[in-house]
């Protein structure tokens, strides 16, 4: 199972705007299942969650949220008061260091396309032509491509 964050909360949280994030290795709906049944019988809900490199942290996370002016709430615990897209800005910035709510990952076509025209053009070519379709994401494949080649 890949390391994951994920963002939970309930009804009556929801409309505080109060957020818990979390990091598991188990799938989020197993930890989330672990957390909070015993204390509060609502139904928890999860908002969001993500993917992300062993570097990251929940508590990378929360400081993220700190340093954007959102704190901690009941009792100083993994629990924020902030709007959802905050915290997706959160992840965002300590996964990959951009600041905005979404960061995309390739389809499955455009990683193909993304790896042979990297290791086209590692191997000394000069040129690699995508043969993509109107809606394939030229655009942003080429993008991939050029951070996979200047190790970003």
């Amino acid at each position: 199972m890949n390391k994951e964050i994920y963002v939970y909360t309930t009804k009556t949280y929801e409309r505080k705007s109060w957020y818990k994030i979390g990091e598991t290795n188990q799938g989020s709906p197993t930890r989330v299942k672990q957390q909070d049944r015993t204390s509060n019988p609502e139904e928890l809900d999860i908002v969001y969650r993500r993917e992300v490199p062993a570097h990251c942290t929940d508590r990378k996370v929360h400081q993220a949220l700190k340093d954007g002016g959102f704190f901690p709430v009941r009792d100083n615990r993994e629990w924020f008061e902030c709007p959802l897209d905050a915290v997706k800005s959160a992840v965002n910035e300590v996964v990959s260091g951009v600041s905005r709510p979404d960061n995309y990952k390739m389809r499955e076509e455009q990683q193909d396309c993304c790896d042979k025209a990297v290791e086209c053009l590692s191997n000394g070519s000069k040129q690699y032509l995508i043969n993509g379709k109107m809606r394939f994401g030229k655009t942003f494949t080429t993008y991939q491509i050029i951070k996979q080649l200047a190790g970003i």
